[in-house]
């Protein structure tokens, strides 16, 4: 699964119907930058339907989030998700629009976007596929068989778990102090030679309220729109803070 932070967009909040018109033609346009493969046929390009297969909006919260979601097939079959949302920004008038994938197919995807984009999927491996061995025998009828799928897909629950972010969690803090003192170095050098200050030392205390002005607006944004994330720039808070 990829998710991507795009563009924003001029757009008021709307009535789900009316905005749903509004920004099905962008969220076309974004869709139709993607180009699919798989690995074992890199030139054969994956057919993308032109239509959205599902449309959703949620009007819980602070303004109202609404997208679709497109489906690429690989000879018949599905093979990727494609899910191009968009919500307001607190403050602006404008829409902010993300992507978010999920590769479906055996086979590891390639995906090409044009050159210049900001960000890319790059997914690291096919779907694994298993038998349900009690699955029992398809039915004859196309609604039939949807009463079966849906009486096996209550069989299954999800939960989120934290081990992805423990495993990463070193590195991540390694890379940021990397990052912050080659930041810092860089800055340091410039604006030193500029006569702006004497020293890095004595602009510290004026950085620290720049770091904390910028992890406040981090929480706000969590907690607006991703509550469950707000831990990282709680944490960034109370290191600043120690």
């Amino acid at each position: 699964m990829g998710f991507l932070v795009l563009l924003p967009l001029l757009f008021a909040d709307d009535p789900a119907e009316s905005l749903a018109k509004k920004m099905l033609p962008i969220y076309r346009q974004e869709i139709a930058e993607y180009s699919l493969a798989v690995e074992s046929a890199p030139k054969k390009e994956l057919e993308l339907k032109k239509e959205p297969v599902f449309e959703w909006s949620n009007p819980v919260g602070q303004g109202l989030h609404q997208g679709v979601i497109f489906l690429w097939l690989r000879d018949g079959q599905p093979a990727a998700l494609g899910g191009i949302f968009s919500h307001p920004v607190p403050g602006w008038k404008g829409r902010k629009v993300l992507h978010e994938f999920l590769a479906l197919d055996r086979d590891k995807l390639l995906v090409r976007r044009p050159s210049g984009a900001l960000n890319e999927w790059k997914p690291q491996a096919g779907l694994a596929r298993k038998e349900l061995p009690d699955a029992g025998t398809p039915a004859a009828t196309r609604g039939a068989r949807l009463v079966q799928l849906r009486q096996l897909a209550q069989q299954f629950t999800g939960h989120s778990s934290d081990n992805e972010r423990e495993r990463w969690e070193p590195q991540l803090d390694l890379w940021e102090r990397e990052t912050r003192n080659a930041f810092l170095g860089a800055y340091d050098e410039v604006a030193r030679g500029s006569g702006l200050y004497g020293s890095l030392t004595e602009v510290m205390p004026l950085l620290r309220l720049f770091e904390l002005e910028c992890a406040s607006a981090d929480l706000q944004r969590a907690l607006f729109h991703r509550p469950d994330w707000a831990d990282v720039p709680l944490r960034a808070l109370a290191a600043l803070a120690g």
